[in-house]
């Protein structure tokens, strides 16, 4: 159980994740993003508001495809499998620099929005805050898969150095075994 702590942790920061992503759309569809086009959150018409909804919906997918990894991972106790692929890696670490960079876009642009007095300031300052903390989150994630990929290869030299020479023996004596079978060889002496 204990090599699973990780992946424990990093199925709660994807689910943080993805509540997170749920609220950011659902503030800017409902509060900032208006039926004829304006968007709240800047002052140029939707530009803003549709980056907002492709960034959730791109780093909704990649939290998923880490979260269903992550499920997979908890299903294989005491292996291998039992610590996060590196690939999780690449996508939290990718997902973490998407969501910083709309973080500072969306940052920017609701100053701009809020120095011009457009309405719904507190659905802007949400938007911005959890796009930061979106950006932390798989950060965090990020991190989380470089600890555990250096538990695994700690993992993966002690059961190596577990090994006894009785195994080294068997496998000599069945390398020696099966060369006998072969038809036409000599056996190893």
């Amino acid at each position: 159980m204990a090599l699973l702590r990780n992946a424990h942790y990093a199925a709660g920061l994807v689910a943080l994740q993805l509540v997170f992503i749920i609220v950011i759309a659902s503030v800017t569809g409902t509060k900032l993003k208006q039926s004829n086009g304006d968007c709240y959150l800047n002052l140029l018409p939707g530009a803003v508001c549709d980056f907002v909804f492709v960034s959730s919906g791109m780093c909704g997918l990649f939290a998923v495809l880490v979260g269903v990894g992550t499920f997979i991972t908890l299903r294989q106790a005491n292996t291998a499998g039992a610590f996060l692929p590196a690939i999780f890696g690449s996508l939290s670490f990718f997902t973490a620099f998407w969501w910083m960079v709309a973080a500072i876009t969306f940052t920017k642009r609701a100053a701009q929005a809020d120095d011009d007095g457009l309405p719904e300031g507190s659905a802007r300052t949400a938007v911005v805050a959890l796009s930061w903390i979106e950006s932390i989150l798989a950060f965090f994630a990020f991190l989380l898969v470089i600890h555990d990929r250096v538990k695994f290869r700690s993992w993966r030299l002690a059961q190596e150095k577990s090994r006894s020479l009785l195994d080294l023996e068997d496998r000599a004596a069945f390398k020696t075994e099966y060369a006998s079978t072969q038809v036409g060889s000599t056996p190893i002496v």
